[in-house]
């Protein structure tokens, strides 16, 4: 009689990304990634406008080629429209990715909180959620202050190098028996 073999077959299955990186550092790595999506600014011109000019001495004026409130309301709907349409997209993408990755965290948290039996997941999708929160009450008051620094920047790029003052010139003078009032004009260059 012929001894018998007996084979254990052990089936082992995960995913490659447990393997090298425990949970708990997946979820931080997933949170770091979305800020530095948030921080990566690819147009650098308002970052050179805003050491020339305040945003908090605009005042509105007819011509300006971007508006501050619109592009306000746009960032709350969709944060980084705000920053594309007042001329920095790069800017905009950056904040929209650093939105979809809070989103992104959330979901991962709520997920796993679903699922797990011990509940745990939970923390990661408060922070996601507070991550989107913060993301876009930060990316409306951005794009109000891009809006506003750039409108002073266009001004500045497109003023012409004279003015003139046009006023209305009248002068009252009496002499002895007579009184007079001479009305004109007064034009005024400044080079």
């Amino acid at each position: 009689m012929r001894p018998v073999k007996i084979y254990q077959s052990v089936h082992f299955s995960t995913n490659i990304s447990n393997l090298f990186i425990p949970s708990i550092m997946k979820k931080y790595l997933l949170y770091i990634f979305g800020l530095m999506l948030l921080c990566n600014v690819v147009n650098a011109q308002y970052a050179v406008n805003k050491t020339k000019y305040d945003y908090r001495t605009y005042e509105y004026e007819v011509g300006d080629p971007y508006n501050p409130g619109v592009a306000g309301i746009t960032s709350v709907l969709i944060p980084g429209l705000g920053q594309a349409i007042s001329g920095e997209a790069g800017r905009g993408l950056g904040f929209f990715g650093g939105y979809a990755g809070c989103w992104l965290i959330f979901g991962m948290g709520w997920a796993e909180f679903e699922t797990s039996f011990f509940r745990e997941g939970g923390e990661l999708a408060l922070i996601g959620i507070l991550g989107v929160i913060i993301v876009d009450i930060w990316s409306a008051i951005d794009a109000l202050r891009v809006a506003k620094v750039n409108n002073l920047a266009w001004r500045d790029k497109h003023k012409t190098g004279i003015s003139i003052e046009i006023q209305p010139y009248i002068n009252n003078f009496q002499t002895r028996d007579k009184h007079y009032t001479q009305t004109g004009l007064t034009v005024q260059f400044n080079f």
